[in-house]
Order: C-alpha cells, then structure tokens, then sequence
C-alpha cells in the first residue's frame, strides 16, 4: 500500500511539474521546455518503467547495459510514461521493453502487441496536435509522442516509432 500511494505521490508531482511548465509555455513555445541532461547511470531506466507499470503488462526482454548516460531524468519519465500510457489506452496488450548497447549509447525498443498506426499516419504521429484515426474514442491532446520526441532530442537522443507487429517505439539515450 505504501509502495503505491509513493508511485501515486511521484506521479502527481511530475504532473504538477509538467503543468506548471506547459501554462507558462505558449503552445507555439512547446518546443523550449525546459530540458536540464545530467550524468545519470543507466539503471535509473528500469525504476522509471516500474513506476508505472500499473497493470503488470511490461515484461523486460533483458537488463538495462550498466554506464553513464547524458539525461534530464523527469523529462525521460515524462517521455516513457506518454509511450506506455498510449500503449495502455491504445494497444491494451503486453508491452516488451528491450535494452540494447551501442557504440554511442543505449537503445530502448518499447512494443505493443496492439493494432499499432495507420501507415498513412506513422511520420505524423510525433508531430504537435496530430491524433490518430484509432483515437477518436479516446481522450488526449495530440501532444504525448510529440513532447516525447521533443524531450529525447533535448538531451541529443532521438525517438522513433514503427509498426512491427503492434506499435514500437525505440529511444536512443547518448553515452557519455
């Protein structure tokens, strides 16, 4: 019981957080949140998932690669939890987190079993304001994947996404 009121404790304030920045943020001005990289370990990644892994639906394939990274850790919880909560509301399947090391940095393949994205859709999906076909049932602002995106080439990473038998959105966190 304490363990969850803990994640539901953490989980408002990087709520509160986000709000804050993104009142004070015109939407033309999204693109200048506030983005501070640090030195973290890499171990950091796997707490971030288990956070909120509400529903016990991700399963890690393997363990996270053991070094120093270059991110801003509330801005890669925030990205993370945007990609699995649209995993939760979209694909309601198991996710599969990956890890995989590069000469350059660390690589995490996030997959969905769920119907994934229209292909006439997929290089709009982390574009501001753009929704999917599939979410016209579904309550959002069209900003998730794009802040995603957005916060992951803050810290000089990037975010792509796929359709690969469900939805898959692979990161790339630099080495340091």
């Amino acid at each position: 019981m304490l363990e969850k009121i803990g994640i539901i404790d953490s989980k408002t304030k990087m709520i509160d957080t986000l709000m804050n920045n993104m009142f004070s943020a015109t939407l033309e001005e999204l693109e200048v949140l506030k983005i501070s990289p640090s030195i973290e370990q890499t171990t950091i990644i796997k707490n971030m998932f288990e956070e909120i892994n509400y529903y016990n639906r991700i399963v890690f394939l393997n363990e996270v690669p053991e070094y120093l990274i270059y991110v801003d850790k509330l801005r890669l919880t925030q990205a993370i939890d945007n990609i699995i909560n649209n995993s939760y509301k979209y694909a309601n399947t198991e996710i599969h987190v990956s890890f995989e090391n590069n000469d350059d940095g660390l690589i995490i393949i996030i997959r969905d079993f769920g119907n994934g994205c229209d292909e006439s859709e997929l290089a709009l999906i982390t574009e501001k304001f753009h929704r999917g076909k599939n979410s016209s049932n579904e309550s959002g602002s069209g900003l998730g994947l794009y802040l995603a995106k957005q916060f992951l080439e803050g810290m000089k990473g990037s975010l792509l996404v796929e359709n690969d038998n469900g939805f898959v959105v692979t990161l790339f966190l630099r080495k340091v």
